[in-house]
């Protein structure tokens, strides 16, 4: 299924692996052939927490289960495929918008009302006019309550509709700007999932959430508060486990 948790059935031969299942998708998903790379899939949890690091294009699919099908890891080379390849984009798209609305890429309070109006324009088709109660009873799929407990729900349809009235109508300008917004965000391009450390000692055996991207990763604690801090030289991914190089410095996860 998808990140904002709407699902996507594919048909695939029994022993399958996750490289199979890559392809069928993208293929169902209209994604260009040469950008079937950028998708990964993770295993997840009934209620769609991600549980693990992307899954081994050779790993074969267990029965049973679910899965997540996301955008890896934001590198140069897939905000240039994200620009020409509309089906790719639309997974990016929906995929930051369930990261903000989540606030695991946090939005800040001044971006609040163009991230909601880009996203009204492209999930509702919405153009102006609107009434203030629709867009104030639309708020609360656009931005997370963080946000939205920043100001008070009128100010914040007020200045959402002032947005759609200068917007331009094309839905996929829409979710190039979404992107474009969330891309200055400093979360932004984050995989989060649970994980067992392994290394080193003094986090080994220790229950984190790994907030990966290709910068590095946070290792945070269960209270959400940053344990360590990775800054890899090489980031290695086998099978279910993930590896930081950083020097003599060794982080692993599984």
């Amino acid at each position: 299924y998808f990140a904002d948790g709407v699902d996507c059935r594919i048909a695939l031969q029994e022993g399958a692996s996750v490289g199979d299942a890559l392809a069928t998708a993208a293929a169902r998903l209209d994604v260009k052939k040469p950008h079937a790379r950028f998708l990964a899939l993770h295993a997840a949890s009934a209620t769609g927490a991600v549980e693990a690091a992307p899954l081994g294009r050779a790993t074969a699919l267990a029965n049973g289960g679910r899965l997540v099908i996301l955008v890896r890891l934001w590198t140069p080379g897939l905000r240039a495929a994200v620009e020409e390849d509309a089906a790719l984009r639309d997974l990016a798209f929906r995929q930051a918008r369930c990261c903000a609305l989540a606030d695991t890429w946090p939005c800040p309070v001044r971006d609040g009302a163009r991230a909601a109006a880009a996203q009204l324009q492209l999930v509702d088709g919405s153009a102006p006019p609107l009434s203030l109660a629709e867009v104030r009873a639309a708020l609360p799929r656009c931005l997370s309550r963080r946000v939205l407990r920043a100001r008070a729900l009128d100010d914040w349809a007020v200045d959402v509709v002032l947005e759609l009235g200068a917007r331009r109508r094309d839905r996929a300008d829409a979710a190039r700007d979404f992107l474009a917004l969330a891309a200055t965000w400093p979360a932004f391009g984050t995989v989060a999932f649970r994980a067992t450390a392994g290394a080193p000692a003094r986090l080994a055996g220790r229950r984190v959430v790994l907030r990966a991207s290709c910068r590095g990763a946070d290792v945070l604690g269960a209270d959400g508060a940053a344990v360590a801090t990775c800054r890899p030289q090489r980031w290695v991914g086998r099978g279910a486990s993930v590896r930081f190089e950083a020097g003599d410095r060794r982080f692993a996860f599984r």
